[in-house]
């Protein structure tokens, strides 16, 4: 049945005559790295790295599978990736290697890493709260204790969520979810930190840093 599938998909893309794909390496259960395309909303391929997972790796794996299937680089006219060196290395990236058989190929970064994108340019002092998030999800969350002392009081207080997330760069959702987490457990969170001492317990009687932190919050939950 998959092979019909894929078989049929082929020979839309045949068909259409131009195409692009999403491309994008995923890690599964094994830390296994596994090259994945999508078309159409639907997987194209997925086949794993034995080893590296360099440009060079990933061309010649999507190349073979051109090839298996009689696809033409010259119908090739867009890809969408992530921001990674083996994506976008001026040298040896996976779309240096598509424009050397295809100058003409448009290269876009992927949408689902617009939170990367709107880092990257964030002002300091809006970073700078963002990292003091993390730190503090970071106390709750690491310390088993903790998260436990902290899950039985926002319980106890019958509130809608009870733990706080981690943070994570490869997850496009993550910050934003992070973010409006905090914001909706702020009192909570100030309570915990204060029966700890800890040091940033006085970030939550600032009120412009609550106020970039609810300023971050509705942002990357807009992004999101």
């Amino acid at each position: 049945m998959s092979e019909n599938i894929l078989k049929q998909f082929i020979f839309q893309v045949i068909a259409a005559n131009k195409f692009s794909i999403q491309i994008d390496e995923s890690i599964d259960i094994q830390n296994n790295a596994q090259l994945i395309e999508n078309f159409c909303e639907e997987f194209l391929f997925c086949e794993p790295f034995l080893t590296t997972a360099t440009g060079l790796d990933i061309f010649k794996k999507v190349d073979d599978f051109f090839r298996k299937n009689n696809l033409v680089w010259s119908n090739y006219v867009g890809i969408c990736s992530d921001g990674a060196p083996a994506m976008l290395g001026n040298r040896i990236g996976f779309c240096k290697r598509v424009k050397e058989v295809n100058l003409n190929v448009l290269i876009i970064h992927c949408f689902l890493h617009r939170e990367n994108l709107a880092t990257k340019k964030i002002q300091p002092e809006l970073y700078s709260v963002l990292q003091d998030v993390i730190q503090i999800v970071n106390f709750i969350k690491a310390r088993a204790l903790n998260s436990r002392i902290f899950h039985a009081m926002c319980d106890e207080m019958g509130l809608q969520y009870v733990n706080l997330l981690y943070h994570s760069d490869v997850r496009w959702l993550s910050r934003g979810k992070i973010l409006s987490r905090v914001m909706y457990l702020r009192l909570e969170i100030h309570i915990f930190l204060t029966e700890k001492n800890h040091a940033f317990v006085d970030n939550f009687n600032d009120e412009s840093w609550v106020a970039k932190l609810a300023f971050l919050s509705d942002i990357f939950g807009w992004l999101n």
